[in-house]
């Protein structure tokens, strides 16, 4: 009888168990569903002013916030790959990659003339001074030489989409290279010593 109770009361803690990490997926996943519904609902609202030209600094500072924020969500795993690839190739479209030697914008050269102009383009130079409030934002879009040399590597072997590729993977590397930074390590382990 003990024997049957044993067996019985670790069926039910196997089942407590699994419903325990259904559980816990399912509400991963909502919140997951949460962030990039809301990311998407903020992008969507700030669009039309994204669009008018001049850029308001405001909507620029409204729009930085909302990059830092997606990006700090793809740093803690909160995204999608897929997701992350493509929020990223639309934040190229407003925030160009800078040099890391003068600080100059770099764009991928163009071998044949555009057909129709590109109407939505990068942020004004003066407005860069703004990712100053985002080191995260900073560290993401900033260019080696090397990396300048493996897009327009990639650029001439594989055309303009490869390259545009290669300059989402460059800042993905650049984040990864910010979230290992000694200050925020530091950070890190200043508040486990606290807990």
């Amino acid at each position: 009888m003990l024997e049957s109770l044993a067996h019985i009361a670790t069926i039910l803690g196997a089942v407590g168990l699994l419903l325990a990490l259904l559980t816990w997926q399912g509400s991963r996943n909502s919140f997951h569903h949460a962030v990039i519904t809301s990311c998407t609902t903020r992008f969507q609202k700030l669009s039309p002013k994204l669009g008018q030209l001049p850029l308001k600094t405001k909507t620029v500072q409204q729009y930085l916030e909302l990059c830092n924020e997606e990006l700090f969500y793809f740093e803690s795993d909160f995204l999608p790959q897929p997701i992350i690839d493509e929020w990223l190739d639309g934040m190229l479209s407003f925030i160009s990659l800078r040099r890391v030697s003068d600080e100059s914008l770099f764009e991928l050269p163009q071998a044949p003339p555009q057909l129709a102009p590109d109407l939505s383009p990068p942020l004004p130079a003066e407005q860069y001074l703004l990712l100053n409030n985002f080191p995260r934002l900073y560290y993401a879009f900033r260019l080696s030489p090397q990396a300048e040399k493996t897009i327009l590597s990639v650029q001439r072997q594989h055309g303009p989409d490869a390259a545009r590729a290669q300059m989402v993977l460059t800042v993905i590397d650049n984040l990864h290279y910010y979230k290992g930074q000694p200050f925020l390590k530091h950070l890190h382990r200043t508040r486990a010593e606290a807990w």
